[in-house]
């Protein structure tokens, strides 16, 4: 986990150095872009949905994604919806026009009540992931990402992965 964290926290770093003009479509119109998601993760068998607020770099084609969002945990006979946030630092390379792959490092956050079934509980840890993401327009795009995660306050299930599909749009 320590390998790959430091592996992306260097090729981000590497691509904020080279300190590109951002040439992504939605990026290189605007500053701000929005999208929601869903998702899933492994271990306590979750699904969630998260609105996204995405701030492009001006000179890079790097980003700073925030997620907030609601997470279920029906299969372990949990009732009700749980908040959870993460904000993931995202650098996106071109693989063709309007085509990206990027990597994703950033920390991840959650509360349980006792409707899920589970001890009242914060989670917090940090995740990285790789994802894809095709922009149609200057507008309008929709990614593929999966992730794991290092949870650090929640001994019995510190290991998850993960995944979220999602679209991303600016006006």
């Amino acid at each position: 986990m320590k390998k790959l964290l430091i592996i992306a926290a260097i090729l981000l770093t590497a691509c904020t150095v080279v300190n590109a003009e951002n040439k992504t479509r939605i990026g290189s119109e605007y500053v701000l872009d929005y999208g929601l998601t869903i998702g899933y993760l492994t271990g306590d068998a979750a699904f969630y949905g998260m609105a996204i607020l995405d701030i492009n770099a001006a000179q890079s084609n790097l980003r700073t994604r925030i997620n907030l969002g609601l997470a279920e945990r029906f299969f372990a006979g949990g009732k009700g919806f749980n908040p959870n946030a993460a904000v993931d630092l995202q650098y996106l390379l071109p693989i063709t026009d309007g085509f990206y792959f990027y990597p994703s490092v950033g920390v991840y956050g959650e509360h349980f009540s006792k409707k899920t079934m589970h001890k009242v509980n914060n989670n917090f840890g940090v995740e990285a992931g790789l994802g894809l993401e095709f922009q149609f327009a200057s507008e309008i795009g929709f990614f593929v990402e999966g992730n794991y995660q290092r949870m650090f306050t929640k001994p019995e299930v510190p290991n998850r992965f993960g995944g979220r599909l999602g679209v991303v749009f600016a006006f």
